[in-house]
């Protein structure tokens, strides 16, 4: 039983990895400008997830993680390079 219970946290690790890395390429690419809702519910979502998982609800952390890569993927397609960028470069 443990040793499943081990790949299923190693798993979520990566997937919070993944996630993470999705989240500083929409951030880089102006998320915060095109995206803002889509980057903070990913985020807290995120958050979340590790919270329920250092407290040994995988069931839980796996399900915020959906939540979390939804948004994640919905910022980095939102926040398009050559668009936000520029956008977040001029003064509003």
């Amino acid at each position: 039983m443990a040793p499943m219970g081990c790949s299923s946290a190693q798993s979520l690790d990566q997937n919070v990895d993944a996630i993470e890395q999705m989240l500083i390429d929409a951030e880089g690419a102006g998320a915060m400008h095109c995206a803002p809702r889509q980057l903070a519910i990913a985020r807290s979502h995120l958050e979340f997830a590790q919270i329920e998982r250092e407290q040994g609800f995988i069931s839980k952390a796996e399900r915020h993680l959906e939540i979390a890569d939804e948004h994640a993927r919905a910022a980095r397609l939102l926040s398009p390079a050559a668009h936000c960028e520029a956008r977040a470069a001029r003064p509003e």
